[in-house]
């Protein structure tokens, strides 16, 4: 456990109150039908669940099931002792407590801090219930950050607006509440309400992305532009408005492109479009299927393999999880196609039954 101290102001947990208000008056959310706080233990869930402990005899929206859910992704030998803290913890506060055990995939080329994330949010989604409001504790130097490393990766408009206030998830709402504020001001409401919490010595490792611009990048920002976190949160929130503006003309350009089955575009539509609006529809298309988002040069590809190839070629254009072919003149895009059986597949058939490949192909 830590309590440690650091520069700032604290902040009022009356701003969280006012956020959970706006958010059901705008009609941003529902009002939820059950609360769930994601737990880490670390100083920024510490502040979020007091916090939430504090208002919640003040706030009408919160008279509803608290529960708090902790992922033990067992990458510390003190992971256990960190799960039956925050068990404690949350028995302390009146909410109820749920550990969620995850495994975390290892090997050549697999990022321990991506797949940790993806196991840990694949953990909480299955436990979504419908109205449910799901908090993270997501601060103003997560969003700095955030905004940071997509800029290095090349993200465009939509990695640069970084993580919205509200958000869907499955059929809940995702929230994060503390987005505006800093965390020398959570630090400081730590210190002022004697507030202990979980310090995982990871959070230090700067061979992780997020610590090395955590660590060494954001302090050099600071000393140059001391107001970096509110000018770059505002090019986010920027960001994110150009992003809802190219997914509103990218739902106009697929009405006018696409045929009655959303997998399918039609090429000459596509080819007369402008070149910054074809990107465009071609970034929108696999999230309108719910299909893995390409990279700039999968989409390049398709316009310069497929939309100019003769009517009996056959481009393919792969990704992780995607395939994209022409056939005449439409694209269609889909999971990747099942194996074909091996040339010497044999197995005897009653005539009836449908017939199961050992790649699992149904025939």
């Amino acid at each position: 456990m830590e309590n440690q101290s650091h520069k700032g102001a604290p902040y009022d947990p009356g701003v969280l109150a006012q956020v959970f208000e706006n958010l059901i008056e705008n009609q941003l959310a529902p009002a939820p039908t059950r609360l769930c706080i994601a737990y880490s233990g670390g100083l920024d869930t510490r502040v979020l669940l007091h916090s939430i402990h504090r208002i919640k005899d003040l706030q009408s929206s919160l008279n509803v099931n608290i529960l708090a859910f902790h992922v033990n992704h067992g990458l510390s030998s003190l992971a256990d002792l960190w799960e039956r803290e925050c068990q404690r913890t949350c028995t302390e506060s009146g909410f109820a407590f749920e550990a969620i055990r995850v495994q975390i995939p290892s090997g050549p080329g697999l990022s321990v801090e991506e797949q940790a994330r993806v196991a840990r949010y694949a953990a909480l989604r299955a436990r979504v219930q419908k109205g449910d409001w799901w908090i993270t504790a997501h601060h103003q130097d997560d969003q700095v950050e955030t905004l940071l490393l997509q800029l290095l990766r090349g993200a465009g408009v939509r990695g640069l607006s970084a993580m919205p206030l509200v958000q869907a998830f499955g059929e809940a709402s995702l929230i994060r509440p503390l987005l505006q504020m800093p965390r020398s001001a959570l630090y400081a409401y730590a210190q002022q309400q004697g507030l202990l919490w979980i310090n995982d010595p990871s959070n230090e490792d700067q061979r992780y992305a997020r610590n090395y611009v955590r660590h060494s990048v954001v302090p050099v920002i600071a000393a140059r532009w001391p107001s970096y976190g509110t000018t770059l949160q505002r090019s986010a929130a920027l960001a994110a408005d150009a992003a809802a503006l190219a997914e509103d003309l990218a739902e106009i350009d697929f009405e006018q492109c696409s045929t009655s089955d959303v997998g399918q575009l039609h090429v000459p539509s596509l080819v007369a479009l402008p070149p910054h609006r074809l990107r465009n529809l071609l970034a929108y298309w696999p999230r309108r299927l719910g299909l893995p988002t390409p990279y700039r040069t999968h989409i390049d590809h398709i316009i310069a393999q497929m939309l100019h190839a003769a009517n009996d070629a056959c481009p393919l254009v792969t990704w992780p999880g995607v395939e994209v072919r022409r056939y005449t003149q439409h694209l269609y895009m889909q999971r990747p196609l099942a194996p074909a059986p091996p040339a010497d597949w044999q197995v005897v058939w009653d005539g009836l039954s449908m017939l199961e490949t050992s790649t699992t192909s149904v025939l």
